[in-house]
């Protein structure tokens, strides 16, 4: 399957990071409000995609995401 997904639908200063698989793990920063989660699960996806991978992202109910995502 063939997918044409445009540049502008990812943040800028994330985007080179998009397409390098080379790292086992990978450590995003920035503010609140800078993209990290989204590009996070937009990258999930099309890795998902590309490899034909299942992804599973599990979130119990919590006062942060940090303590209920995993």
């Amino acid at each position: 399957m063939k997918i044409n997904i445009h540049k502008n639908i990812f943040n800028d200063v994330y985007y080179p990071h998009l397409l390098d698989y080379s790292t086992r793990y990978e450590v995003y920063y920035g503010g609140a409000g800078s993209g990290k989660s989204v590009f996070v699960a937009q990258k999930l996806v099309i890795k998902a995609l590309n490899e034909r991978r299942k992804i599973l992202v599990l979130r119990k109910v919590n006062r942060t995401t940090k303590a209920s995502t995993f």
